[in-house]
């Protein structure tokens, strides 16, 4: 559960990193938009200014032509002449004007349009780092936490195992007529503390397991002594026999000569009275 939170929050953080992307890049789409919208105006403005100089340009050719004609005209061709081209020359130079200012228009909105760019990008990478010091951070305590539990989980297997060998190890001792089951239950408990030992390397559990092998024999011995036991035994024994040969063969993994040669003698009964006949 804990690894489930840890990614339901790594995910949380990352899709508002996406909205927070998808708003600026809205916000750059807008800005060049209305650059441009701008840039058509300016330079619609400027095709307007010309035709209607180049419309009163034509009109005073056409006076400078009708004056030429008529003879009685009072007006100085020369000087009207000089009117034209200095109105030629105002509409050039109001036409490089405007031509100038678009430009400068156009460069200020993509140096603010850099600039918008820029702070977002440094403001998305400044989200990012923290919000990966942030799940680096709950990740952390996340793996804390994780193996804290992992360590009780452990304890807690540990005494599980050890109290079920205590219960069969009690059920054992209190067969004190039914010596077969008295053995099947100190095997069983045996079986349990090893589970114990191979989750906690205790030396403790080693001399448990070794203790109950030792009652193990002394209850076969028991049996030994009664011809009735004799045959209960060998008649349990063909119906537990391999499964308790399992365990103790389990239990030699352990790198003791002492449990080997245990084992091997409880192994070597069970098989012997298995195949006798009851």
């Amino acid at each position: 559960m804990t690894f489930d939170f840890g990614t339901y929050f790594v995910d949380n953080k990352f899709s508002n990193l996406k909205a927070m992307e998808k708003i600026l890049n809205y916000s750059f789409s807008i800005i060049s938009g209305l650059a441009f919208i701008i840039a058509i105006y300016c330079t619609r403005q400027i095709s307007n200014i010309k035709s209607i100089s180049d419309q009163t340009i034509g009109i005073l050719k056409q006076i400078n032509i009708n004056n030429i004609k008529d003879t009685s005209t009072t007006i100085n061709i020369k000087e009207l002449n000089a009117k034209i081209a200095d109105m030629q020359f105002q509409q050039e130079s109001y036409t490089e004007m405007l031509g100038r200012q678009s430009d400068w228009f156009i460069l200020y909105v993509t140096i603010l349009f850099g600039l918008f760019g820029l702070i977002g990008f440094g403001y998305f990478i400044s989200k990012v780092k923290k919000v990966k010091k942030e799940c680096d951070d709950t990740i952390a305590t996340q793996k804390k936490d994780y193996r804290m539990h992992l360590k009780d989980f452990t304890d807690l297997k540990v005494k599980i195992f050890d109290n079920i060998g205590n219960v069969y190890l009690l059920l054992s001792e209190s067969m004190t007529t039914d010596f077969s089951m008295a053995f099947k239950f100190r095997i069983n408990s045996i079986e349990h503390f090893l589970f114990s030992y191979e989750i906690s390397k205790s030396k403790y559990r080693i001399e448990t397991v070794k203790a109950n092998l030792e009652y193990a024999i002394q209850i076969i011995s028991e049996i030994e002594k009664n011809n009735d036991s004799i045959n209960l035994f060998s008649r349990d024994m063909k119906i537990y026999g391999k499964e308790l040969i399992n365990v103790l063969k389990k239990v030699m993994e352990i790198d003791d000569k002492n449990i080997e040669s245990h084992c091997s003698d409880c192994i070597y009964k069970i098989n012997f009275y298995s195949k006798q006949k009851t």
